[in-house]
């Protein structure tokens, strides 16, 4: 995409994306509730959105059939970026083979983050067999409430400081992260960009915990900590009754539980294990060699046995 979608450019994008391929008369039928355009019309905005390439199209006898080259998402996407970019100047701060930086100016933090976000790069494109051409963007906030002011969060939870919204990373400021590192948290939101995109209908509790182990975001005190409040109620639907309301799975310790399952995986049958279930999450027999009630009983086995206290011998 070259340039920023018109009103009227939007409206035959919509009518495209529905009923694909049309043709120009097809598309004129379609929009003369919402305007009375000629069929001269429409054709013109076709040809800018076939120079935009944002629409391609086919010969069909004597006519032309349209398609959408890109998602509705992608442009949404595309169109807050570029409100976005330029809302904080559209300067960027900083540039690596596949990061830019924008907004708040903290050199040292921002080569901190460049080099810690590209270090990992490498391995997670190979590892979930992903392609990915087009530079991150991250944007830097001076305040955590500025943070919450751009995402529209005005109430946000105090424990918001890192997202993903538009497919963009926000981080909140440095001092913000006191219980986690900042690289951790920016790893995070990347990390899940990455895996909700490559598996949209997978397990929410299990692309989480897949995030929260590859960005280790989860250190060993705040582990131990949620463990010894979910070990009395611990049983095998556990993680698979965790919510996938960002909020509830917060509370109920769900970034932690779900990564022990990870771990566990790991700990049996290597990542491959991982990046099998993620592809098959409902066929244990194939990927476990045991059905469903097994794995998990033998999850809780682990569990127990990494976090239980045992009794000192007398």
């Amino acid at each position: 995409m070259t340039s920023i979608l018109t009103d009227s450019e939007w409206q035959i994008m919509r009518v495209i994306w529905e009923n694909h391929p049309a043709s120009a008369t097809e598309i004129t039928k379609m929009l003369i509730e919402v305007k009375a355009w000629s069929i001269t019309t429409v054709k013109t905005f076709l040809a800018r959105l076939v120079n935009k390439q944002l629409v391609n199209y086919e010969e069909n006898g004597k006519m032309f059939l349209y398609s959408p080259l890109l998602s509705e998402r992608d442009c949404v996407i595309f169109e807050m970026k570029q409100i976005i970019n330029r809302i904080y100047g559209g300067k960027v701060l900083y540039q690596t083979p596949h990061y830019e930086f924008y907004g708040f100016d903290n050199p040292p933090l921002i080569q901190r983050l460049a080099n810690h976000l590209e270090m990992q790069f490498e391995r997670i494109e190979k590892r979930y067999h992903i392609a990915i051409s087009e530079r991150q963007q991250v944007y830097m906030y001076q305040s955590k409430n500025r943070l919450h002011s751009a995402l529209g969060l005005m109430t946000a939870p105090d424990w918001l400081r890192a997202s993903w919204e538009w497919d963009i990373l926000h981080l909140a400021p440095e001092e913000a992260f006191d219980d986690i590192t900042i690289e951790a948290a920016a790893s995070m939101v990347w990390m899940q960009k990455v895996l909700f995109t490559q598996y949209p209908d997978k397990p929410y509790w299990l692309l989480q915990g897949i995030a929260s182990v590859e960005s280790n975001l989860i250190n060993t005190t705040r582990l131990n900590q949620a463990m010894q409040a979910e070990l009395p109620t611990l049983n095998i639907n556990t993680v698979l009754s965790l919510s996938s309301y960002y909020d509830l799975f917060k509370v109920n310790h769900g970034f932690e539980l779900a990564s022990i399952v990870i771990e566990y995986i790991v700990s049996t049958i290597g990542w491959e294990g991982v990046l099998q279930f993620a592809d098959n999450p409902n066929d244990y027999q194939s990927v476990f060699g045991c059905d469903e009630t097994s794995f998990w009983k033998g999850w809780m086995n682990y569990v127990q046995s990494c976090f239980v206290k045992k009794e000192e011998s007398i």
